[in-house]
């Protein structure tokens, strides 16, 4: 088991919900970080006794009248105060997810009144910035409440931890604190996550090419969507497969024209998966090629390169649009193509290169998997994640070395 110094190290977690976000900026660090034979994480995901099998995250439950099976004699909203205050009453250090709505933000500030030690807030998202096409602009204009309370939180917080260089930039006015955590991969996996190295792409007739995400990236898609559909026509033997994309329903919802209409080589998989479970089910679909199109807007210059390091995990070769955290961190013709500008000549061009050119897709896929397995693996980067937490705790950092 590692080892980090002599003394306990207690650190809290405190998800604002269960999804992917969470997972990657929150669980996966923790499950990691508990190894580590002197470091103590809570991570406050709640199972109820009445039904253990969901869980539940603290904001829509703080003010829950329903009496807690959990805890005799206190309601559901007494038990998930009085757990979270116990976590920060022992932490170290508190990484919280954005707080909003009012009464979360009034306990966030409660809490941090009371113990008087590090409350971080972890930023993963450019809030400042949602275009009006975006599905979270309506909670997120400007004047609107959530944005309101995210950012009140933000402004009172020890310090912010973002995903990528650029989100540090957009929050400097926020806080003047700001550190760099990077999205990291579990290659190896336990018992309950099964890890990027357990699971094999699953290969289908033809070449597939292929995009897996959340659903707020509908004009990123509509954007590539013309150079998609040529490619498509010319090319029967290419299939498109959108994986949690919601397109053609979006399209329907929001009177705009679906444009793959009459194509029979594109295939939907609108679902998802637990996120235990997330690496065999992007890999059961089976990519030749991986895309990451973003419309260039302050707001997607703030995205991670998530996109890219779970193709690359899966020795697929990505194409994306280059710029931000993709254009910074992408070694383009080593370990991905990138296009600028999002000029649809290049678009086409990188797609049919690679169609084309079945040993150049397994270089590019082997070239990022060893370059993502090495710099952006959660085993690697936790200790430098736990020196950080220490010196921002004024703790005593001490050795940190593997068994």
């Amino acid at each position: 088991m590692p080892t980090l110094g002599k003394s306990n190290f207690r650190v809290a977690m405190i998800p604002a919900s269960t999804d992917g976000v969470n997972y990657y900026r929150f669980a996966i660090w923790a499950y990691e970080m508990r190894k580590y034979k002197n470091t103590v994480v809570d991570l406050a995901w709640f199972r109820y006794q009445t039904n253990p099998a969901v869980l539940h995250t603290w904001q829509e439950d703080i003010n829950s009248p329903i009496p807690s099976a959990d805890a005799p004699g206190l309601t559901v909203g007494q038990y998930v105060r009085a757990a979270i205050d116990h976590f920060c009453e022992h932490a170290d250090v508190v990484l919280w997810h954005p707080m909003y709505y009012e009464n979360s933000l009034d306990f966030f500030l409660e809490m941090q009144h009371k113990h008087q030690k590090p409350f971080i807030v972890e930023m993963d998202d450019n809030y400042v910035d949602v275009p009006p096409w975006n599905e979270a602009y309506n909670g997120f204009r400007n004047g609107s409440p959530f944005r309101r309370v995210a950012l009140d939180s933000m402004r009172n917080a020890y310090a912010l931890t973002v995903t990528t260089p650029h989100l540090g930039e957009v929050y400097e006015s926020i806080n003047d604190d700001r550190y760099i955590i990077e999205n990291s991969l579990d290659f190896k996996g336990d018992s309950k996550f099964i890890g990027w190295d357990n699971v094999t792409v699953r290969k289908h007739k033809g070449i597939r090419i292929g995009w897996i995400g959340g659903r707020a990236h509908f004009e990123d898609l509509m954007m590539v969507a013309p150079v998609l559909r040529k490619i498509l026509e010319k090319n029967p033997h290419v299939t498109l497969c959108l994986v949690n994309s919601a397109l053609k329903k979006s399209c329907e919802a929001l009177g705009r024209k679906y444009p793959f209409e009459g194509l029979k080589n594109v295939h939907y998989a609108d679902r998802s998966v637990a996120i235990n479970r997330y690496a065999p089910f992007a890999a059961s679909f089976g990519f030749d090629i991986g895309i990451a199109p973003l419309v260039d807007c302050n707001f997607n210059r703030s995205k991670s390169n998530l996109r890219w390091l779970e193709y690359s995990a899966l020795k697929i070769p990505t194409v994306a649009t280059g710029i931000g955290h993709y254009a910074a961190t992408v070694n383009p013709g080593q370990d991905g193509l990138l296009v600028q500008d999002n000029d649809p000549e290049e678009w086409f061009g990188a797609l049919y290169t690679l169609i084309e050119d079945e040993s150049a897709r397994r270089t590019l896929g082997r070239n990022a998997y060893a370059r993502v397995k090495k710099y952006y693996n959660v085993e690697r980067n936790t200790p430098l994640y736990l020196r950080l937490l220490k010196k921002i705790a004024n703790a005593d950092i001490g050795e940190l070395a593997a068994a």
